[in-house]
């Protein structure tokens, strides 16, 4: 039963999003124009963030070397702490083995007290003499100086994270923790001086038994958590400037829970000693707007505790796939492209994502290459870093346009600009690419590389394009993406003023509501002749039965608001979409230093994640009038559909499903749309019979 609700769920929410669509761009052509003399910053960040970085897990051998350096990793995560996969020499003792670690992985299990006593042993060691030692002791496919080699290898020197393990046993040595983490960061930074190790976290999943299985209680393992944190943490920027030690680490299933949030986060944000500027976490299947939602309530958190806004810290992330069919790779890559776009959107939420680089098993492991019998392939993710292994450097401003296109303009470098697009539509799209360059500018190359499926099969190709400073012209299969890059004359793309996006939180966050809820919104001025304002929330909900959305008082002028114009992401087959990140375009004029936002008509029991007001600049005024104008016309004035399940249908019944088709184009108009549940044997089929009658009833 839960299995067949969930499935029915996904596919009406595909059938309204197919409905909800106010106009077709298929045969449009969308409109890309970057200004390469505008440096574009999002609340201050305008660089390409380390978002396409990699774990370095297993024994990936250099076989595949040129396909790494290919992919220009701008960060990673090395499994290097001699806790992990060591060997210690003669005279030495190895970490022990705990219960509640072996509760985790399996082995023999000693008491609790002889694991006291053992850790007792190891803390009382020699490190600083000792390391030197340990450095080699390992097996030789996983020891420090075989995987840092492959860093220098690959090109990787800067966003390097260590992964370290240490359990709650650390509280009983705080001297003893901090003289281990002193000699192994001496040590390495000695033998690789010409690396930057910019992290250094502190423990991995700690939400897991071999950590809290010690404790009796949840607050009990936060508590101790954090005493641990807060001891290495100040000794640590003390003696180590350079690397900053990174927590908790949370795996994905806490993260992004309401026990997790209550339990961990929001605790761990308010306990340490020196304020987070990132923040930790695992990321498994969870889509990217859904992410981006429970950042923004950690920034949103942080603030209100008088504290900077932490960027987010992502040291394992994947979408599982679970099938091996082609089709399973297909919709993975769409759900990376979105996770690489709305990072690059937004680089003010994320510093760093780590995909996982090896996998061993085709059929479930989804990384960018894949080991049988010790032979290595690339996946088809590996041509999405691939391709976009150019999008780096400063962001360069683009002109908004219409179109289920995402675009990104940047400058890897002085006399280059790198256009990034993803067609995040289920329709394929033909784009004109204009690079903003003078007429008579000297282009010496222009290349493209592109990542798409026909069916099920990828295709990557990279083109040698005209040398001209015109427009390029390219079409995108649905889920492509393809980056141009033009290399010029250093001075032609000299960026001589800044702007951006300013985004101002209110201080209530995670607030639960069933009935009318206000919030306020402060903001240090009101919006210039130059800007365009916009509302930013998100919601949270567990009954996907009722939900269909609110509606929306700003500053008493209303907005109704529907689930359905959500932004577009790919979740994994096993969720049903139950959290909405909104953005809602605003009048200049409706917004006032202080703000208050109303949310009525509700429909379900929520939790408001957070609230925002976002001002973004224009080169002028024209453009800002016309970006707001264009805005509001195509959010209140468009076709939106809802539908409310009924009990016969979840029942298998084979009864007409019912969906209310509200057009906004021309003034209040509303048809009935009936779409028969029995004939459908795939979700295919449900999506074309709601293309079809699409068509059909909305052609008038």
């Amino acid at each position: 039963m839960h299995y067949r609700k969930a499935t029915l769920l996904i596919a009406l929410s595909a059938i309204i999003a197919i409905l909800s669509a106010s106009r077709s761009v298929a045969d449009d052509v969308q409109q890309v124009r970057v200004d390469p003399s505008i440096t574009w910053t999002v609340n201050g960040y305008s660089d390409v963030q380390r978002i396409f970085g990699a774990t370095v897990n297993g024994e990936l051998r250099d076989q595949m070397g040129d396909e790494v350096r290919s992919m220009k990793l701008n960060g990673a995560r090395a499994y290097l702490w001699p806790y992990m996969w060591w060997t210690a020499p003669a005279g030495y003792a190895s970490p022990p083995q705990t219960p509640w670690a072996a509760a985790q992985y399996g082995g023999k299990a000693p008491t609790r007290e002889e694991a006291f006593a053992a850790w007792d042993k190891f803390f009382a060691q020699d490190f600083d003499t000792g390391m030197d030692l340990w450095w080699n002791a390992a097996h030789p496919g996983n020891n420090m100086t075989y995987q840092l080699d492959l860093f220098r290898k690959w090109g990787v020197s800067d966003g390097i994270i260590l992964h370290t393990q240490v359990d709650g046993s650390a509280d009983r040595h705080p001297d003893d923790v901090y003289r281990y983490y002193h000699a192994y960061l001496n040590t390495i930074e000695r033998h690789y001086p010409d690396l930057h190790f910019e992290f250094v976290q502190v423990t991995n999943e700690p939400n897991y038994p071999w950590w809290s299985g010690q404790f009796s209680t949840t607050k009990e393992s936060v508590d101790t958590w954090l005493r641990v944190f807060n001891n290495l943490d100040a000794r640590i920027a003390a003696s180590e400037p350079e690397t900053q030690l990174l927590g908790p680490c949370l795996a994905s299933s806490e993260f992004f829970s309401w026990g997790g949030w209550s339990n961990w986060t929001a605790p761990i944000l308010s306990g340490v000693h020196r304020p987070m500027h990132y923040y930790n976490y695992h990321l498994y299947d969870t889509p990217a707007y859904t992410n981006l939602a429970w950042m923004e309530m950690l920034q949103a958190r942080a603030e209100a505790l008088g504290r900077p806004r932490p960027q987010g810290v992502i040291t394992e992330m994947q979408y599982r796939l679970y099938d091996g069919s082609e089709g399973a790779w297909k919709e993975r890559c769409r759900w990376w492209a979105e996770h690489f776009f709305t990072a690059l959107a937004n680089p003010d939420k994320e510093h760093q994502y780590d995909n996982f680089l090896l996998g061993s098993n085709p059929s479930t492991d989804s990384n960018v290459f894949v080991a049988t019998k010790h032979v290595f392939h690339t996946t088809d993710l590996y041509w999405l870093y691939w391709a976009m292994a150019n999008t780096r450097g400063k962001a360069l401003y683009v002109a908004p346009s219409d179109g289920g296109v995402r675009r990104f303009a940047c400058s890897p470098e002085p006399g280059k600009i790198v256009v990034s697009l993803f067609n995040s539509d289920d329709q394929a799209a033909t784009v004109a690419v204009d690079p903003g360059l003078a007429t008579g500018a000297n282009v010496n190359a222009v290349t493209q590389r592109i990542v798409e499926y026909q069916g099920a099969a990828l295709s990557h190709d990279e083109r040698t394009l005209p040398a001209v400073p015109a427009p390029v012209t390219v079409t995108l299969e649905p889920g492509g993406v393809t980056c141009i890059e033009w290399s010029v004359a250093r001075g032609a793309t000299q960026p001589s003023r800044t702007l951006g996006v300013h985004e101002y939180f209110s201080r209530m966050v995670a607030v639960p509501f069933d009935k009318d809820t206000t919030v306020q919104i402060a903001v240090p001025s009101t919006p210039s002749a130059t800007q365009a304002a916009t509302l930013r929330f998100a919601v949270n909900t567990d009954d996907l039965l009722s939900a269909r959305g609110v509606t929306v008082a700003f500053n008493g002028h209303t907005l109704p608001v529907v689930w359905n114009q959500a932004p577009r992401q790919t979740n994994a087959p096993t969720d049903t979409r139950s959290t909405w990140w909104m953005e809602l375009p605003l009048k200049r004029d409706w917004v006032r230093s202080s703000n208050e936002v109303t949310f009525s008509n509700v429909d379900s029991a929520y939790r408001l994640m957070f609230a925002s007001l976002a001002s973004r600049d224009y080169p002028d005024a024209p453009s800002a009038e016309r970006a707001q104008s264009d805005a509001l016309r195509e959010r209140l004035g468009g076709v939106f559909a809802s539908v409310k399940p009924i009990g016969p249908l979840l029942e298998h019944s084979s009864k007409p499903l019912d969906i209310q088709v509200t057009n906004q184009l021309d003034g209040p108009k509303r048809r009935r749309l009936t779409l028969p549940m029995s004939p459908w044997s795939s979700f295919e089929d449900c999506r074309q019979s709601a293309r079809e009658e699409n068509r059909h009833s909305l052609r008038n």
